[in-house]
């Protein structure tokens, strides 16, 4: 929010968060409470962003984490910031004295190592110390260390997953996928290292060089006769907070000499809505330069009608969670909902973690014929995902039942009777018309 609206709204937040931080957190909000009368909170900002709570009076984890859910409902409720509404998240840690720690510096201590534990789990959430979360921090600091070293010796890989159209059996995007080759460790996938990349300031440069090695590759695909492809790059709130990211990437696509045409970025729904008119101004200037947008996990955040139609996007990336349990009515009807809504739009979608032979029944009676997951198709290596695309190409026009690849045949096998298939012409034309 400082870089992108200024340290004056900044400040302006910081204000409101120690305003809720105080009023909101009544003794009777905390439902249960053996004393609530004898609960005295007691707030303070320690710093940059981060506050102390003190709860005289609250000695057990059911009352202090009645207290943590409170204080995060109240902070994940809308923001007015003269004319900007911005959402943000917190991340607690709780420690109970004299239970973990005696005085005040190793009380601060854990509940330090508590609120970094919540926040490498995702945030929007609490934990209470534990000592084994010591040692935790303590890896934290050596990978910290390591990824200062990592981009100058060579350490990183880029893995390709598929996004694949059922009916034909067609590659049509690739999302690329960081990997660490850690020199102890071994191959490390971004969640062990891209949150810690991101508190401690890599993140720019480690995503920088995602992007130049994606359109690298794309480059090295089409001079071995590869089609061409659409390559999707998650971005992060660092980088879509940054006013000169759309610069940064129009520099580097003419260095590298790639168009952007077959470029994607992923974004997150709470990155949109942290300040939807600086996400607008991003976005269009992003569209302008032929640059695709997808919204990543989708269903997950603050879903909002009015954004979907308001912002230059592309596709929706639908959340596996909602397609995991695929007898759920609930699921179904939400999953039904978010397709149907997508098309109206005229949104591509593509349903993320497909890992079961029934959630692509589903996918596919319900409309949605673009898929990506380990079922078809896991992350791969360059040199892999080569000969994917190859044999993509070459086996574009034939019947997918008839390939060698087993899961193609259990797939159009248990094809449901919702699928019609149009005649051929020019461009396979597919018709999925869901009931």
């Amino acid at each position: 929010i400082n870089d992108t609206l200024g340290h004056a709204v900044g400040d302006d937040l910081l204000r409101v968060v120690a305003q809720r931080l105080t009023r909101g957190l009544r003794p009777d909000d905390i439902a249960g409470l053996t004393h609530a009368k004898a609960m005295e909170p007691h707030v303070c900002r320690h710093g940059g962003d981060e506050f102390i709570v003190l709860l005289n009076g609250v000695t057990t984890e059911e009352d202090a984490a009645r207290a943590a859910t409170r204080l995060l409902a109240i902070l994940a409720q809308p923001m007015i910031l003269g004319t900007h509404e911005v959402f943000i998240s917190a991340s607690i840690g709780i420690v109970l004295y004299p239970r973990d720690g005696e005085d005040l510096d190793t009380l601060l201590k854990n509940a330090d190592v508590a609120m970094y534990h919540a926040k490498a789990q995702g945030r929007s959430r609490f934990f209470f110390y534990k000592e084994s979360m010591r040692a935790a921090s303590a890896q934290q600091l050596s990978i910290e260390h390591d990824l200062r070293k990592a981009l100058e010796g060579e350490q990183f890989e880029l893995y390709y997953q598929p996004q694949i159209e059922i009916l034909t059996g067609k590659i049509v995007g690739v999302e690329a996928l960081i990997r660490w080759n850690h020199p102890t460790l071994g191959m490390l996938g971004p969640a062990h290292f891209i949150g810690i990349a991101e508190e401690a300031g890599l993140i720019m440069g480690i995503w920088e060089w995602v992007l130049v090695a994606a359109l690298i590759q794309h480059n090295a695909w089409l001079a071995q006769g590869l089609p061409k492809i659409t390559i999707a790059v998650n971005l992060s709130s660092v980088q879509f907070s940054d006013p000169a990211l759309a610069a940064r990437i129009e520099e580097i696509a003419q260095v590298v000499g790639v168009p952007l045409d077959y470029l994607e970025f992923e974004v997150t729904e709470s990155m949109l809505l942290v300040d939807s008119d600086a996400a607008l101004k991003t976005l269009m200037a992003l569209r302008a330069m032929g640059v695709k947008i997808a919204i990543d996990d989708f269903g997950t955040g603050y879903s909002s009608l009015s954004y979907l139609r308001r912002l230059p996007l592309d596709k929706l990336k639908l959340d596996q969670s909602f397609i995991r349990d695929a007898g759920n009515e609930g699921d179904v009807a939400i999953t039904r909902a978010i397709i149907a809504m997508a098309h109206s739009l005229k949104l591509a979608v593509v349903a993320e973690g497909v890992e079961t032979q029934a959630q692509v029944d589903l996918l596919l009676s319900l409309g949605c014929t673009t898929v990506q997951g380990f079922l078809l198709g896991r992350p791969l290596p360059a040199a892999a995902t080569a000969n994917l695309l190859r044999d993509s190409a070459t086996n574009a026009e034939s019947p997918v039942a008839h390939r060698s690849d087993t899961s193609w045949t259990n797939i159009m096998q248990a094809k449901p009777a919702a699928v019609v298939e149009a005649k051929r012409n020019d461009d396979t034309s597919i018709v999925a018309s869901p009931r």
